[in-house]
């Protein structure tokens, strides 16, 4: 509690919500809840790399993926691979950023998924689409955009149909 006004009387209490854990846990319930096939997040990082000095010290590299869709524990394979970017997407031009395309690329590679794609959100209608590589035809990559500005049943049957059709899920 926080003391306002210097008297004993009167205190407030403050909360900080990671908005992108939000975002993310929103668009996570929406695929599980609409799709018949499995959708899940990790609850622990997987360990990509380790870096060793001289003296012996080590550090490891980890990562999560927001979204994995059909993903194989075995193999360590994911049919599909999304992360949720909580971020302002007011016209085309703001979609991916280099950080979000290098971080899809490396999910996408490390997991040998056959389709990736960034999720935003928007007050505004933006059609699904593709993300060409330069140099990797096949990489299988789309972005999405959930609108906000439509009813939480329009919006999500819009999502859940661009996904169903660009990943040809039935």
């Amino acid at each position: 509690a926080i003391n306002i006004d210097g008297r004993n009387n009167s205190s407030t209490s403050a909360f900080l919500f990671n908005s992108n854990d939000i975002y993310e846990k929103y668009v996570l319930k929406v695929l599980k809840d609409n799709l018949s096939i499995p959708v899940e997040k990790w609850n622990k990082p997987k360990v990509f790399a380790r870096l060793s000095a001289v003296n012996g010290a080590e550090i490891e590299k980890s990562y999560v993926p927001d979204i994995l869709i059909n993903y194989n524990p075995t193999d360590m394979r994911s049919d599909i691979v999304l992360d949720a970017k909580n971020k302002d997407i007011t016209d085309f031009n703001k979609l991916g950023n280099v950080s979000d395309l290098y971080q899809l690329f490396f999910y996408k590679n490390i997991l040998n998924s056959r389709y990736s794609g960034l999720v935003y959100p928007s007050a505004q209608k933006i059609n699904a689409g593709r993300i060409d590589y330069e140099g990797y035809p096949d990489m299988n990559a789309y972005y999405f955009v959930l609108d906000f500005s439509k009813t939480l049943k329009d919006r999500h049957l819009q999502f859940i149909t661009e996904i169903k059709e660009t990943f040809l899920i039935s």
